[in-house]
């Protein structure tokens, strides 16, 4: 939650990537779980799966997300060097 209010309301144009960071973060921590791919696949019951789903979608949005904004962020000019 606090990842998320830092890339929303922070005004540095590297903030997504700290999504992106807890993205892979969380991705790491469901590969090396015992519990990560057996919820995945369905072996602890139809709602762990389901929740594990959902949660893995919106994870893997995140990492995509945060990786295409920040790369973006940086392949055009900073706001504070507008000289208009």
């Amino acid at each position: 939650m606090t990842v998320a209010a830092v890339v929303a309301f922070a005004p540095w144009r590297w903030t997504p990537g700290l999504g992106a960071f807890a993205g892979l973060f969380v991705t790491v921590g469901f590969l090396i779980s015992p519990d990560g791919i057996p919820n995945f696949q369905g072996d602890n019951g139809t709602g762990a799966q389901i929740g594990t789903w959902i949660q893995m979608a919106g994870v893997v949005t995140a990492l995509v997300a945060g990786i295409i904004a920040t790369r973006e962020n940086y392949t055009q000019p900073s706001p504070s060097h507008d000289h208009e």
